[in-house]
């Protein structure tokens, strides 16, 4: 039987105030990991540090910074973290978390919210990656009430999910949807496992975490 692959979040290893993304992927492989799960705040930190003129060792002589757009930048970017954890025998399994997926109230809300996600859909081939966490989430205040009952709240996070599975389907990417025990609503994993069994689509799925 073959040994699992085992991977460490990029957020386990450090504040990204602190330690760099590329500081976080040379510490994973020393460790031993085969994979970094990437921490969207440890990339974002990332493409500031390199519009700031940091790592430039990572890109090609032919990288020119002022020429390129943002969506540019972190597409660059990402194939240069890329390239430097393939290089250490890395892969880079998870891109995480997605938060704020939930608590729709219209279909403008939704749009807005698919719209969102779809930034990091399309760096998913260039992080050779193709699964993305969704997590429930800490909601201000109570969205439930007498006239918006928990049933009509499961009900729209059906039909955003659906939404979101057929955006990343055209990318060719997995959604794991994970509940998160500080989630206002949504807070455990038999309430995520009924929408994930009513959206029925092979790209979306439930993602644990070990401690909740």
């Amino acid at each position: 039987m073959s040994k699992p692959n085992f991977a460490i979040a990029s957020l386990s290893l450090g504040s990204c105030l602190y330690h760099s993304l590329p500081t976080k992927v040379e510490v994973a492989a020393s460790l031993g990991y085969d994979g970094l799960e990437i921490f969207i705040p440890d990339f974002e930190a990332f493409v500031d540090e390199v519009r700031n003129g940091a790592h430039r060792q990572l890109f090609p002589k032919s990288f020119t910074l002022p020429s390129l757009s943002t969506e540019a930048l972190e597409r660059e970017c990402a194939k240069a973290i890329t390239t430097m954890a393939d290089g250490l025998g890395l892969s880079l399994p998870l891109f995480q978390p997605i938060r704020n997926f939930e608590n729709f109230r219209s279909e403008e809300e939704l749009q807005a919210g698919l719209d969102g996600i779809e930034r990091w859909l399309k760096l998913m081939e260039h992080f050779r990656c193709d699964l993305v966490l969704v997590c429930s989430n800490y909601v201000p205040g109570s969205p439930i009430t007498d006239d918006y009952t928990f049933e009509m709240y499961l009900d729209a996070q059906v039909h955003a999910f659906t939404r979101l599975g057929y955006l990343a389907a055209g990318y060719n990417v997995r959604i794991g949807y994970e509940p998160l025990a500080w989630g206002t609503v949504i807070d455990n994993w038999e309430q995520v496992w009924e929408v994930v069994r009513r959206v029925d689509l092979p790209n979306v799925g439930i993602i644990l975490d070990s401690y909740i």
